[in-house]
């Protein structure tokens, strides 16, 4: 889908001019969310993985795993590679272990391992 006029600015101008990264951030995630119950999955998932790469650039361990667990659920919806689902969700519990949230990675890693990544029989 294309993108509408300043898109690529459109949740965050108050957080950029402020330098509140978290709430850039946040607003990404949100946007994300929003767009995945629209089941408008490309800016979904496009949204969400600019709400990991700002949060990871801040280096915010534990909000970066939650972003990248909202990503993998965005990815799971569309329907995505189960491939792109598993490796979204072991980003999640890497960064979750960076933040020494091991509850968090481990049901990161969980939902990793139960992603189907066998090509069905024919």
């Amino acid at each position: 889908m294309p993108a509408q006029a300043g898109h690529e600015d459109a949740p965050h101008p108050l957080h950029q001019q402020t330098g509140d990264t978290h709430g850039k951030a946040g607003a990404w995630n949100n946007l994300g969310t929003a767009y995945r119950g629209l089941e408008r999955f490309e800016e979904a998932v496009a949204t969400g993985e600019r709400a990991v790469e700002t949060l990871a650039a801040a280096e915010d361990w534990f909000r970066t795993g939650q972003a990248w667990g909202e990503l993998a659920t965005t990815l799971t919806a569309a329907h995505a590679d189960p491939q792109q689902v598993t490796d979204a969700w072991n980003h999640s519990a890497t960064a979750y272990t960076q933040a020494g949230a091991d509850k968090e990675a481990t049901a990161s890693r969980t939902n990793a391992t139960g992603t189907d990544t066998d090509t069905p029989e024919p």
